[in-house]
């Protein structure tokens, strides 16, 4: 086993100064005092994330929980929308990676395919694994919850920064029922979505549901003169329910077909690259020329690769999970069976301009399968516990291209066309057919693992429980790097390691011991509780380098000690449901992608440095009236980095020592109004959701970095819901038509000079105006 010396807390500086403004966010915890007629209560909200269904506001954990009937009023697509209403949680974005979502700061710094997501993503407690297969479309859910912090024993897998986990709508032998709602809006947006549930017998019901949804691009190529951004998604999902006297069982299949757009990039600014572009120039001097994409914030200007594949993002993902629950004496035995199988593939113009300087494309596929045993006590003893054991075993195949020009790469890295580079090398150049430097590498991932875990819970009083969590993990990877055909001169260059067309493999096995302590006091109708908690995530292999010895290159696993302090309270006559979390962590041994040697193009994956966060989490949810209610949510997070140097300052000044993450806001807040209001033969509805993000910088180096000004969002809805089970609702996506950037992006050497240019991420989706219509019978 791989042990790793837990240090004792001891409040740094850092805390010290940060705990009063943690403190002092908490006194904004957002609470509605108004004088009513009515005092109605406020829906009691369930949730499963501890192995039991309980109430939200008596589990001791930093969780949200967006119902399945808010996600179709929000109008969210999948489950990377659910950003937008989970303190605590940011970086949205319009496409099938997870490496921008970031929980209380920390995200997946890896893109390749030989490490493991920081975010663990669940469906139904299925896991859903990696980029490419994890995002799947929000249709017919039940609810979703988020969990904040490191989840190391809810779960077959454990999740170091968080866990977004879908509960599907279960079929019910209890009546047949169903709906159909159809959406139409601005720029080809066409939304269909649909369930049927039928009983077969008293026990037992199946329900299917079905889901299409395409929009047509809003940000132009002026490259090629198309808009981009468009999507076309089908999806169906079968679901099975038998509930016997001792026996639940709970079955899906779902299959996905999605056909998008890959990540737009767009130049920002490009004065720093373009003398180095121009120098790049072929014999006409077209090279710099149009990287400009315009005053509009909508156009871009993106070379498709040599070939004019284009810029993409298609993926196809069966997935099947299977819940069995059998009812023994004092507990009860759940077995937990997935499997998934996908098909992916990506492209995108990385550096935003019709340059050619980065293109990338992946294309890859895999499978998964887990399963989980556990027993759950199942009694009214002071004593209450689970216990498991889990499995998993994944196989992925991918392949990844880089992509170049030729006489960009002499321009950037030489300082002059390519014939004088061959002079001075004492070689003939001969350019490639296309001109590119078309960089091939696949790997081929056998992971395997297995988890054991207990959780105890001992109730001293009726006011006092405490909770102590233990797992421990063991992961084995096998991992195989293989350079694919090039016939440029500078092969290698730009991304793929070179293993002159032969296969080299590595395994290695990582294994982990990690344990959770939680307090809880209970008084009234509130709940204060005091936890801390560790995760890891197992160590990985490089996609894109190799040891000098000409092996996978390895990293080591990442580890995390998180503290908090948190609060859940029913008030003011069970009218508000408040929720406060402060908390502390400290992490360590990042898996992070970076250039080692100063202005190399080429990068790895390796363990750097340590992070201290520290931050508070609050919302509320208010019944202002008998037909008003609001939702308030704001999120703080202070951060500092140490031990830094090899991606930010290798000569060793330490100016990054002390600054806080990159891409991260300090702030997030989201409020959502919602009213109903009776009339004769139905109901006057509205929504109103706002969300903002603060502002973020892309480096952590500021002197180096870009800001990127906080995203910010507004959406309306309006509508007539008939007693007769029909609804018709206007709704308007961006209400004040905000422009931006989801992120920034900006290729600097470690001397401050762009390679590139500093380039936005997705720019905003314009205002949308359109209509829902929905049936239920």
């Amino acid at each position: 086993m791989t042990n790793f010396a837990r240090r004792p807390f001891r409040p740094s500086r850092f805390v010290k100064n940060r705990l009063a403004q943690a403190i002092s966010s908490a006194l904004l915890i957002p609470v509605i005092s108004t004088s009513v007629l009515a005092q109605p209560l406020l829906e009691e909200v369930i949730v499963t994330a501890t192995k039991r269904s309980e109430s939200i506001m008596d589990v001791p954990l930093a969780i949200s929980v967006v119902s399945g009937e808010f996600a179709r009023e929000a109008n969210l697509n999948d489950i990377k929308d659910l950003v937008k209403l989970s303190p605590g949680v940011t970086g949205n974005s319009q496409d099938s990676f997870l490496d921008a979502i970031t929980v209380r700061g920390i995200r997946t710094n890896d893109f390749g395919n030989g490490g493991d997501p920081a975010i663990g993503v669940y469906k139904n407690g299925n896991y859903q694994g990696r980029n490419g297969a994890a995002v799947s479309s929000l249709f017919d859910i039940d609810r979703v919850e988020v969990l904040r912090g490191p989840q190391a024993f809810l779960f077959g897998r454990g999740a170091i920064s968080g866990a977004i986990n879908t509960h599907t709508t279960k079929a019910s032998p209890e009546e047949q029922t169903g709906y159909i709602e159809l959406d139409v809006g601005e720029r080809g947006v066409l939304v269909g979505e649909g369930a049927y549930n039928m009983p077969l017998s008293d026990q037992t019901a199946v329900r299917v549901a079905l889901y299409h949804s395409e929009e047509d691009g809003w940000l132009k190529n002026l490259n090629d003169g198309e808009d981009y951004l468009a999507h076309d998604k089908d999806a169906i999902r079968l679901s099975l329910n038998h509930n016997a006297d001792k026996l639940t069982v709970n079955m899906y299949v779902e299959y996905e077909d999605r056909e998008q757009d890959g990540t737009i990039y767009r130049a920002l600014d490009v004065s720093e690259a373009l003398p180095v572009l121009a120098a790049a120039a072929d014999a006409n001097g077209n090279f710099a020329a149009p990287v400009s994409a315009g005053s509009d914030s909508i156009d871009f200007n993106a070379d498709l690769g040599a070939s004019n594949d284009g810029i993409y993002d298609r993926g196809e993902v069966f997935s099947f999970g299977m819940q069995l629950d059998y009812q023994l004496n004092g507990m009860v035995l759940t077995s937990i069976t997935g499997y998934r199988d996908h098909e992916y593939a990506y492209a995108e113009d990385f550096d935003g301009t019709s340059v050619e300087l980065f293109y990338y494309a992946q294309e890859q596929e895999g499978d998964y399968f887990e399963q989980e045993l556990r027993l759950t006590s199942d009694t009214e003893d002071d004593l209450n516990w689970y216990a498991g054991v889990s499995y998993y075993q994944e196989d992925i195949d991918s392949e990844f291209l880089g992509q170049q020009a030729e006489e960009v790469y002499c321009g950037i890295y030489f300082g002059g066309d390519c014939n004088y580079v061959g002079d001075y090398y004492g070689f003939v150049f001969e350019p490639t057919s296309d001109g590119q430097i078309n960089d091939r590498n696949r790997t081929v991932g056998d992971f395997e693992g297995y988890a054991a875990y207990v959780d105890l819970g001992y109730d001293f009083s009726e006011t006092f429980d405490i909770g102590f969590g233990v797992r421990y993990a063991y992961d084995e990877k096998t991992f195989s790097q293989q350079t694919l055909p090039s016939d440029s001169a500078f092969a290698g260059g730009v991304q793929a390691p070179q293993t002159g067309g032969a296969v080299v493999s590595d395994s290695e096995d990582w294994d982990n011991l990690t344990w959770r302590l939680v307090g809880n006091y209970h008084f009234g109708e509130q709940l204060l509780f005091a936890s801390v908690s560790t995760g890891a995530k197992s160590g990985g292999f490089d996609s894109f380098r190799l040891t000098e010895g000409g092996l996978p290159n390895s990293f080591d696993e990442e580890t995390v000690t998180s503290y908090e302090l948190g609060y859940k309270g029913t008030v003011m006559d069970g009218r508000t449901q408040l929720t406060a979390n402060i908390y502390y962590y400290e992490y360590e041994d990042l898996q992070i992608n970076f250039a080692p040697d100063p202005g190399s193009p080429l990068s790895r994956v390796g363990n750097i440095g340590e992070v201290e966060g520290i931050g508070f989490e609050g919302t509320s949810n208010t019944a202002i009236t008998e037909h008003v209610t609001l939702q308030l949510g704001v999120s703080w997070l202070d951060t500092e980095v140490s031990g830094y140097q090899l991606i930010c300052d290798p000569v060793g000044t330490d100016v990054c020592e002390g600054e806080p993450l990159a891409g991260v806001p300090e702030w997030t807040f989201f409020g959502a109004l919602s009213a109903k209001f009776p009339v004769e033969n139905g109901e006057w509805v509205g929504t109103f959701i706002y969300t903002q993000e603060d502002d973020a910088y892309n480096n952590i180096n500021r002197s180096l970095a870009t800001k990127n000004s906080g995203v910010r969002d507004a959406q309306l809805t309006a509508g007539f819901q008939s007693e007769n089970n029909w609804s018709l609702k206007v709704y308007v996506e961006n209400l004040f038509d905000e422009d931006g950037y989801e992120g920034i992006i900006g290729s600097n050497t470690f001397d401050g000079a762009s390679n590139y240019a500093v380039t936005g991420v997705n720019a905003a989706r314009p205002r949308t105006i359109g209509a829902r219509f929905g049936y239920e019978f």
